[in-house]
């Protein structure tokens, strides 16, 4: 008997659960979809320097800055996982989590 490969998920559960890998292990990714407005990181990159016209230092500037947004951005999304677990009932965001059907933590 052959045997077939997994389709994946068949249920709507399943496929909303599937839907939100993207989630889960975004914040893993080398590379990210969005990236920071180039003008809003130079914007705070002069703010940062002050009007000097060192290269270095805004070099080091555009740097910080981008990691501020990069930072803002991760706030952002532990403020949608959190929002996700104060609704019960949410679908897990990790197989074999139950918790959020019952509103309670994990142990």
């Amino acid at each position: 008997m052959a045997r077939t490969r997994s389709g994946g998920p068949r249920t709507i559960a399943g496929k909303t659960r599937s839907s939100l890998n993207a989630i889960r292990h975004g914040l893993a990714a080398r590379q990210h979809r969005q990236t920071a407005p180039p003008d809003a990181v130079d914007c705070l990159a002069q703010a940062m320097c002050g009007g000097k016209e060192d290269a270095e230092l805004l070099a080091a500037a555009r740097a910080t800055a981008e990691t501020a947004f990069v930072l803002h951005a991760i706030r952002q999304q532990k403020l949608i996982v959190i929002e996700r677990l104060k609704d019960a009932t949410a679908i897990a965001l990790r197989k074999g989590d139950n918790s959020l059907d019952l509103g309670k933590a994990p142990s």
